[in-house]
């Protein structure tokens, strides 16, 4: 079973003003911006070797992991990643557990 990528897109954040893309815009743009990730989890994010679901307080998205891209580091000091993925698929809304910190999950 390949690992999962799981992120939380809040609604209460989205600001097209500052940049902040809905879970609409991620899915139809195939990149996930600005993730944090626990450097424990990167190996298991090998290109084209893992899932991608996202989810809001409504919508689940899944979709294929195509690759994660360094981006800039975080204020806490974390590095955040660029996810690419391909073939999206809205599916039945179910709720994740996720990190409290940039709210993702590998699993």
């Amino acid at each position: 079973m390949k690992p999962t990528f799981v992120c939380k897109v809040p609604r209460s954040k989205v600001n097209p003003a500052t940049g902040w893309p809905s879970i609409r815009n991620i899915v139809s743009g195939g990149k996930a911006p600005d993730c944090i990730i626990f450097r424990r989890f990167l190996p298991q994010l090998s290109p084209g070797g893992f899932r991608v679901v996202l989810f809001d307080d409504i919508e689940r998205w899944e979709a294929d992991g195509v690759k994660v891209v360094p981006t800039a580091i975080a204020g806490n000091n974390q590095q955040r990643y660029d996810v690419y993925f391909t073939d999206a698929v809205q599916v039945t809304y179910k709720p994740e557990i996720v990190y409290r910190n940039g709210g993702t999950n590998v699993i």
